[in-house]
């Protein structure tokens, strides 16, 4: 693998969401798992029955989990003890 994808991977801000099919021949359970490790703002969802093509394999549980993934990530942060918004994470 290009080790510049891993500098490009913990450039990202932005949360981010990674689906991986749980029998993709191109992204291991092992990768995903280090993926997320790599980029605190990476969540990992596994499709166990989808190959790589998530979205084309199982099309129904690839938009539960991004709208799931949506919900969690557009919940309100609770307040802090003060009563004021928690910092971003």
């Amino acid at each position: 693998a290009d080790p510049r994808r891993w500098g490009w991977w913990t450039a990202i801000t932005a949360p981010t969401l990674v689906v991986r099919g749980g029998r993709s021949p191109a992204l291991s359970q092992d990768a995903a798992e280090r993926m997320v490790r790599a980029n605190p703002r990476a969540s990992l969802t596994v499709v166990p029955d989808a190959g790589h093509f998530v979205a084309i394999d199982r099309p129904d549980a690839f938009v539960r989990a991004v709208r799931a993934w949506l919900g969690a990530e557009r919940a309100p942060t609770p307040p802090d003890a003060a009563g004021a918004p928690a910092a971003p994470q």
